[in-house]
């Protein structure tokens, strides 16, 4: 079972871990609002508190341990880009994604660390996009992954 931390709960972080099977990913949700963490308890999700800026509760909550893969969904950069900086430093294997609210502080993630940066307007901006140039293949495309939750995709590689 791999072991994820989402810090700082909100839509985007809700949906991430609504669509992680529980028999795979371990999750707990991390904040420090107390209003944003009884949400995700609602959501039947584990939530705790801690400062994020604080490398003795990051510890604490596995970082350096048992997490294998941390998402930083706060609402600022700034503070992704500080927990990104914090965790790298703790563990040098742990997966980092991060999500981003400006462009520009794509480049800083990744030099603080990350694995992978999301841009949620590019995203949309893309899905927008193929929804206006290719109608069909994009709903055969959104059917197929997102309505079925028994599909399992698998990258094959070939060694010649």
């Amino acid at each position: 079972m791999k072991h994820v931390a989402v810090f700082g709960y909100n839509r985007l972080s809700f949906e991430v871990a609504s669509r992680l099977d529980s028999e795979l990913y371990k999750i707990v949700v991390i904040d420090h609002d107390p209003v944003q963490l009884a949400l995700a308890r609602d959501n039947g999700l584990e939530a705790v508190c801690i400062d994020f800026r604080s490398d003795e509760d990051l510890k604490a909550v596995g970082i350096g341990s048992r997490i294998d893969t941390l998402f930083c969904f706060f609402e600022q950069d700034s503070d992704n880009v500080f927990l990104t900086l914090s965790a790298r430093a703790l563990d040098k294997e742990l997966n980092i994604i991060a999500i981003v609210d400006s462009p520009e502080s794509a480049g800083k993630l990744l030099a603080a660390g990350a694995n992978k940066i999301i841009d949620p307007y590019e995203i949309c901006g893309r899905k927008i996009h193929d929804i206006l140039k290719r109608p069909d293949i994009t709903d055969i495309f959104d059917h197929t992954v997102f309505g079925r939750h028994d599909l399992h995709l698998a990258e094959v590689h070939y060694i010649i």
